[in-house]
């Protein structure tokens, strides 16, 4: 089995059951890497630029809950409506950001 780095697996004991916890690299961190701010809150300055990203990258491996929390802090909507204007704007080729 092969693992990215932004997705790790740990194992752990605790008493007599095994623990396995799935890691993944923070949206808002990643976005923030992307878009190069220096702080998680200063995203929503940057809400155009955010939105440009969100297209271009896999949002794949982020839970509904993940995607719902980081637009509603960045844009005060919810995933799904980001989602559907996107699809309006049209497809744009997939590009990952570091």
């Amino acid at each position: 089995m092969s693992m990215s780095l932004d997705r790790l697996f740990f194992f752990w004991r605790k008493g007599d059951s095994l623990l396995i916890e799935k890691r993944e690299q923070d949206l808002f961190e990643r976005m923030k890497n992307c878009i190069g701010c220096t702080y998680i809150s200063d995203l929503p300055r940057y809400r155009y630029e955010v939105w440009e990203k969100m297209k271009r990258i896999s949002l794949d491996q982020y839970t509904l809950k993940q995607l719902d929390d980081f637009c509603e802090y960045v844009f005060g909507i919810r995933y799904w409506m980001v989602k559907q204007m996107q699809e309006r704007e049209g497809t744009f080729e997939k590009s990952e950001c570091k």
